[in-house]
């Protein structure tokens, strides 16, 4: 299968795209980019670097996303005592991409759960002896709260802490794509977090997301986002077998029929 002839969305950043573009053009394709987020500063830096300071008061740290590890270990790089103490932490990664972000900077990833997922990190740490740890999650201002639960269900004591907001770009042009999908313009439309399908659909009516069904198709990188895309009002018609940019655009194949 292929994507000839088809017109496939992206709305990942620009800077993050590149190997989407790539394998859609490779499958046949064309690209088009529209970031439905803009990964910002949090309001305050003063949490996060609360946080930093007493990082040896906890067991381990997760990364759920490469944006969450990325924001957080810059910080951190600003102090070389807290580098010393996340050395000293279990460190788990959600997904391929969050661990290579980590290990960039320098640390050994501890578990890289086999399904990328809240769920699958809890169901890899099930039959560890965890009650009463003490975990830290870096995360966006969006973030759900299964990753916490999760944990919690083990007996984890779980700290969130800030260190990015997901904001709707400005001055992306969102009406004039708007009109190019509700024309059928758009073949595919995918999908690499909840953020982005909640900022995508704040730009439609919700009789517009039903309607689209009729004229393009919804990929999501993994269950989570894809149960957004839903409660949003969208159909999704595939979901990436490997939670990986390359796996969002090999699932629009299922599509291309």
């Amino acid at each position: 299968m292929s994507l000839e002839h088809k017109t496939v969305m992206i709305t990942r950043r620009p800077e993050q795209a590149g190997e989407m573009i790539q394998e859609v053009e490779r499958l046949g394709g064309r690209a088009v980019v529209f970031p439905t987020i803009e990964v910002m500063d949090p309001e305050s830096w003063r949490p996060v670097d609360e946080t930093i300071a007493r990082l040896g008061q906890f067991d381990a740290i997760v990364f759920a996303s490469s944006n969450a590890a990325e924001r957080f270990l810059t910080r951190c790089g600003k102090r070389e005592s807290a580098l010393s103490a996340i050395r000293s932490l279990e460190v788990y990664a959600v997904g391929g991409k969050t661990r290579e972000t980590v290990e960039r900077f320098g640390f050994r990833v501890t578990l890289v759960p086999e399904k990328r997922s809240a769920a699958g990190l809890a169901q890899s740490l099930r039959n560890e002896r965890l009650r009463a740890k003490r975990f830290l999650i870096p995360r966006g201002d969006l973030a759900r709260e299964e990753l916490p639960r999760s944990l919690e269900q083990l007996g984890v004591n779980v700290e969130t802490v800030t260190v990015y907001r997901t904001l709707f770009p400005r001055g992306t042009g969102g009406d004039t794509l708007r009109q190019k999908i509700l024309g059928g313009e758009i073949d595919v439309i995918t999908f690499a977090s909840p953020s982005a399908v909640n900022n995508f659909a704040a730009l439609f009516s919700q009789e517009e997301l039903a309607s689209l069904a009729t004229r393009t198709s919804v990929v999501v990188i993994g269950p989570t986002t894809g149960e957004a895309a839903r409660d949003a009002g969208l159909q999704v018609n595939a979901v990436a077998n490997e939670p990986t940019g390359v796996g969002l655009i090999q699932a629009a194949q299922q599509c291309s029929g």
